[in-house]
């Protein structure tokens, strides 16, 4: 009797550790859902302490991309043109997934609406600095080659699901990344939200690059598993 009650604590102490792994395991945000979010939304809402002691992001994370140092980085979103305006063509509906958090976003694009079923602010939580949950605005040119890319990549279908790899970075992100490799750009366009780095679902690779040569007026960068736009100056590199 007292062997079975040991292993009764012993089951129910394990059930109790398993239920909130599994918590932990759920991701964060979900915007497709009408609870309210788990994260704080505020100002002050992060993920990761704000001290630089201990691990502020995995080391083995793939999502971070070498880039072209800009030299006169300060004066490029204050001289910048907008070249293109997004117009959809047709109706479709966009998938977002953050490839770091698991969380979606899902948009019903329309090209007879004022706003093509897009919203900015929406979209601006999607892709910010996930490490230390903080928003930017995006910069709307690089959203609207991003747009016009995806639209592209359709093809016959009516739906299109896309993996975002990295959208906004805080300075303090971006400093640690350099840490990891010192190609990544001291002053990257992410930091500005003036970049996107991102791939496609069921297209192939070579495909992706094609079509994002066609329409990428900025920059584009073509790595192994994603691609990098941004609304820079027009240059062109690979990994």
């Amino acid at each position: 009797m007292h062997n079975q009650n040991k292993i009764s604590r012993r089951i129910f102490a394990f059930g109790i550790v398993s239920a909130g792994i599994c918590d932990a395991a759920t991701p964060l945000i979900n915007l497709n859902k009408k609870h309210s979010s788990l994260i704080d939304l505020s100002s002050r809402g992060q993920i990761f302490r704000n001290d630089d002691n201990g691990p502020f992001l995995e080391k083995n994370s793939l999502y971070f991309d070498p880039e072209p140092e800009l030299i006169k980085y300060d004066v490029i979103e204050n001289n910048f043109t907008h070249r293109i305006k997004y117009r959809p063509q047709r109706d479709f509906e966009l998938t977002l997934t953050n490839a770091n958090t698991g969380e979606k976003l899902i948009k019903a694009v329309r090209a007879d609406t004022i706003n093509q079923g897009i919203n900015h602010t929406d979209l601006d939580y999607f892709l910010r600095d996930w490490r230390e949950n903080k928003i930017i605005r995006m910069n709307k040119q690089v959203v609207d080659i991003f747009l016009q890319i995806s639209e592209k990549a359709l093809g016959d279908n009516n739906a299109l699901s896309v993996q975002i790899t990295s959208g906004y970075r805080t300075n303090k992100t971006n400093s640690y990344l350099r840490k990891l490799s010192r190609n990544v750009a001291k002053n990257s366009l992410h930091i500005k939200g003036q970049a996107i780095d991102f791939t496609i679902d069921n297209i192939a690779h070579a495909k992706l690059k094609n079509i994002a040569k066609e329409h990428a007026v900025g920059g584009l960068g073509v790595y192994d598993n994603f691609i990098h736009i941004d609304s820079g100056p027009f240059r062109r590199w690979r990994s």
